[in-house]
């Protein structure tokens, strides 16, 4: 059935372009339907139709070419452009593990002062180096007058927003269960940089790779394979789970020890 009152514009479905019908095999809705990430609008006229068809064409057909990791970059891309101004230092943080060893990268990118920065321990843990390279980074990052800490370890991102570290120094450095909080050493040394800093925190995404965050992985990788790596002082291990269970099997309590038997002839 031919609609003499509106035009269809089809961005994106099976066949693009200007429709005068809307039902029917030739019509704009065969084009469409079933057809996922369709687009199409209708319009009292034929020009307004196809002036929004060409001035969407271009940016329709480049988003349909993206994949959703593609789509994932360009608006981190696009959130990284909103921070830099002239005198903004982006600092990239990350880390690594490889058998045993550990690794932290700072990655500064800035208009005049670029740098970049590792290390790692051999005894630690994967999170205590992205501490370690908060820590570095907010070291290196003094003296700008704006600073964005880009780092992929959620926990940390969501510590400084809500000011957990903060909360643990007024509590004497105990949680809210009166217990202490997990490397405590370093977070003492991070609070009294990021008060001072006042950096923005910026959460990326582990599947994002800007080029910055890139050369931090990069250099924590490298930082992994050097041969004079010394432990971590502070490093505190847990208690094994195995071993716990063991020392409770081997208890006294009815419920958790072995049976014993008696004979008696």
């Amino acid at each position: 059935m031919k609609n003499t009152n509106k035009y269809f514009s089809v961005l994106r479905g099976r066949i693009t372009g200007v429709y005068e019908d809307w039902n029917g095999p030739d019509g704009a809705k065969a084009q469409i339907v079933k057809f996922r990430g369709s687009r199409y609008k209708s319009f009292p006229t034929i020009e307004e139709a196809q002036v929004w068809l060409k001035d969407n064409e271009a940016d329709g057909s480049e988003k349909e070419t993206l994949s959703p990791k593609q789509r994932r970059q360009l608006q981190f891309d696009k959130k990284l452009e909103g921070y830099r101004k002239d005198d903004t230092a982006i600092v990239y943080c990350s880390s690594g593990a490889k058998h045993g060893r550990h690794g932290w990268g700072v990655e500064i990118d800035h208009p005049k002062r670029n740098g970049s920065y590792s290390g790692g321990f051999r005894m630690s843990t994967p999170h205590r180096m992205a501490l370690f390279a908060v820590l570095r980074g907010l070291e290196k990052a003094d003296g700008f007058n704006r600073t964005v800490i880009v780092t992929d370890n959620e926990f940390i991102v969501k510590a400084l927003r809500e000011g957990w570290p903060s909360k643990w120094r007024d509590s004497n450095w105990r949680k809210y269960d009166r217990s202490s909080p997990k490397n405590v050493d370093l977070w003492k040394r991070i609070l009294p940089l990021y008060e001072k800093i006042k950096p923005v925190i910026v959460l990326i995404p582990t599947t994002v790779m800007v080029p910055g965050n890139k050369r931090a992985k990069l250099l924590a990788a490298e930082a992994c394979k050097s041969k004079n790596l010394r432990n971590d002082q502070g490093y505190k291990p847990s208690n094994n789970k195995y071993q716990q269970k063991s020392k409770w099997k081997n208890s006294n309590h009815p419920l958790t020890s072995a049976p014993k038997y008696s004979y008696s002839f």
